[in-house]
C-alpha cells in the first residue's frame, strides 16, 4: 500500500471469512489459539465488519422465525465481542469493531413506539417503557445493543453534501469525554486525511458553519 512501510505489513495478520460460521470459528478458536501458540502480542485488533453475514442470514430467515433467529445470532456475536474484549484487555491492545446503521424502517418503528408511549401517558396510562417516554436516544446499530454496551467509544462516519470524499466523524459515545462532537475528514488514496480543522466541535456548530454557510 502507498505510504505504508513494508516492514509494517509483515506484522499484519488477516483472517478472512466467507460465512458467519467461519467468522465465529476464527474469532472464538483460531485467533486466540494462534496468538497463544506464537507468543504474539497484538497491539491493534480490527474486525471490519462484524455483521455482514449476520445481516445476510437474517434476510434469508422466514418472518415467523425472525425474532428467535436474531436472538440466537446476536448471542454468537456477543460471544465473539466478549472474546475480543477479553483478548484486548489482556494484551492492553486497541480493539476496533465496525457495524452498520439499522434501516430506516427500524428507526421509524422506534419513533412509532415512542409516540404510543407518549399517548399512553397523556391518557393517564401506566408508563411501561421509561426510556421511550423520556425520548432516550438509542444507538441504531445492527448486531444488537450488546455491541453498544461493550463499547468504550462509538464513532460514526457519515457522508456529507460537501463532496463524495468528504465525511464527518462523530463521537457518539465516550466514557471520559463529551459526546456528539465531530470533525470533517477527506477519504483519499492515502487513507483518511484532515479536512479543515481537526479540532472537534459540536455537531450543530459544524453543520451551521460548513453545510448551511451559504
Amino acid at each position: 500500500k502507498k505510504g505504508v512501510r513494508e516492514e509494517a505489513l509483515t506484522r499484519v495478520k488477516t483472517y478472512p471469512a466467507s460465512s458467519l460460521l467461519e467468522q465465529h470459528k476464527a474469532i472464538i478458536e483460531a485467533i486466540p489459539k494462534e496468538v497463544d501458540k506464537n507468543d504474539w502480542v497484538p497491539t491493534l485488533i480490527i474486525v471490519d465488519s462484524l455483521i455482514p453475514y449476520y445481516h445476510a442470514q437474517l434476510l434469508n430467515t422466514p418472518l415467523q422465525h425472525l425474532a428467535s433467529a436474531a436472538r440466537e445470532l446476536q448471542g454468537k456475536l456477543s460471544l465473539e465481542v466478549n472474546t475480543l474484549v477479553r483478548m484486548a484487555t489482556g494484551y492492553e491492545s486497541l480493539l476496533v469493531i465496525t457495524s452498520w446503521r439499522r434501516s430506516s424502517a427500524g428507526r421509524s418503528f422506534q419513533e412509532k413506539w415512542r409516540k404510543e408511549v407518549a399517548e399512553s401517558v397523556s391518557g393517564n396510562g401506566l408508563l411501561a417503557d421509561p426510556e421511550a417516554g423520556f425520548g432516550s436516544r438509542e444507538f441504531d446499530v445492527v448486531g444488537g445493543q450488546h455491541l453498544v454496551y461493550m463499547s468504550k467509544m462509538i464513532l460514526r462516519m457519515v457522508s456529507t453534501s460537501l463532496g463524495e470524499t468528504i465525511k464527518v466523524i462523530i463521537l457518539e459515545k465516550a466514557l471520559a469525554k463529551p459526546s456528539m462532537l465531530c470533525c470533517l475528514v477527506k477519504v483519499s488514496e492515502l487513507g483518511v486525511e484532515a479536512y479543515g480543522s481537526l479540532k472537534p466541535a459540536p455537531v450543530g456548530e459544524v453543520v451551521k458553519k460548513e453545510v448551511l454557510k451559504d
